[in-house]
């Protein structure tokens, strides 16, 4: 698995693809109910999210940022899924369980993930949402051993 960049409007930050597909998976099942209503903005959003998570694009995942996060009403609803995901993914505790992540539809996992993995992502994902400093970080963010 490669690395791929996450942009918007010119600000971006580099994340290892196993962990971009699980976050935008993750955040497509997590998306208000209108993602069920056919040619709506949010549907479109996330079929794109189910699509550039299905492990075919090695080093170049795109969550398209720019082409959904288009007003501020969009840019909330990113940010309020990202929140309440964040919440969910807490619960699991320090970890999200590799037989859990197996349910996705991903293949399988051979080890958990830490819950701060998550974190990163979203703190990263709200930071480029809100045109904000990204926080500190290494060169990519941190996933298990590939």
């Amino acid at each position: 698995m490669g690395n791929s960049y996450v942009t918007f409007q010119n600000l971006s930050f580099r994340s290892r693809d196993t962990l971009l597909e699980l976050w935008l998976r993750l955040l497509a099942l997590n998306l208000p109910d209108d993602q069920y209503k056919p040619k709506t903005w949010i549907h479109e959003l996330r079929n794109e999210w189910l699509f550039q998570a299905s492990g075919l694009w090695n080093g170049v995942i795109s969550p398209q940022l720019d082409k959904f996060c288009t007003t501020q009403e969009r840019i909330e609803v990113v940010l309020a899924t990202s929140n309440r995901l964040m919440v969910r993914l807490k619960a699991c505790g320090d970890v999200v369980g590799s037989r859990e992540l197996g349910l996705l539809g991903l293949g399988s996992f051979e080890v958990d993930y830490p819950v701060h993995y998550f974190e990163q992502m979203h703190e990263r994902f709200e930071a480029l949402l809100l045109g904000q400093p990204l926080p500190p970080t290494p060169k990519v963010i941190p996933g298990p051993p590939e």
